[in-house]
């Protein structure tokens, strides 16, 4: 999803930025990172949907998606 329709949707439900980095405890700037994709943090990729009303794997799918392969590869591996 693009980050400003990420945005958008956390605004539509009553939050800023900085309301929503200080509810979980964050910093702006890593909402930030987080949301245009140039840091990865499981924590903030399901705090921020869920401030958006969105699913994390609807705002996130590449995250989700990467997260996914890597339990795949694992799981080959111990079998």
């Amino acid at each position: 999803m693009h980050p400003d329709d990420i945005q958008a949707a956390w605004k539509k439900n009553g939050y800023t930025q900085k309301k929503l980095a200080q509810m979980i405890g964050r910093s702006e700037l890593h909402l930030s990172k987080v949301i245009h994709k140039e840091r990865a943090s499981d924590y903030v990729c399901r705090k921020i949907p869920e401030a958006a009303g969105l699913a994390s794997e609807e705002a996130f799918p590449e995250y989700y998606q990467e997260r996914e392969a890597k339990a795949r590869a694992r799981a080959e591996q111990i079998h």
